[in-house]
């Protein structure tokens, strides 16, 4: 049951994050990237997860972090991923997610690989 949760909250952030990308709304879209990485982790993508998580610390508005204080929920997505990957794989995903840019992390958000 809990698989089918996490399969159903991923389809619901990745349709909030096309209404939120669509007009440009960037600190909605950095936040829908935020808890997707979070169903990803659950999910056992932690790879992804962790891509999209770091590709949040390129978001460019500050307002995201204190609007809607993503940085728990970011805590607990680093500690779910760092429990499935190595520390190597840890830090090259996240390497990997700091080089992209916002239209890239959504798009391997939303599966069309960046």
């Amino acid at each position: 049951m809990e698989e089918e949760r996490v399969d159903h909250a991923i389809v619901l952030l990745r349709h909030s994050l096309r209404i939120h990308r669509e007009p440009g709304d960037v600190p909605d879209t950095g936040v829908d990237l935020c808890r997707l990485a979070a169903a990803l982790a659950v999910a056992g993508d932690a790879v992804t997860a962790a891509r999209l998580l770091a590709s949040f610390a390129t978001v460019p508005d500050e307002v995201s972090r204190r609007r809607f204080d993503v940085d728990q929920l970011n805590e607990k997505t680093a500690s779910r991923i760092r429990a499935r990957l190595s520390d190597a794989a840890f830090s090259d995903a996240c390497a990997e997610g700091r080089e992209l840019t916002l239209d890239q992390a959504v798009d391997l958000a939303l599966d069309r690989r960046a």
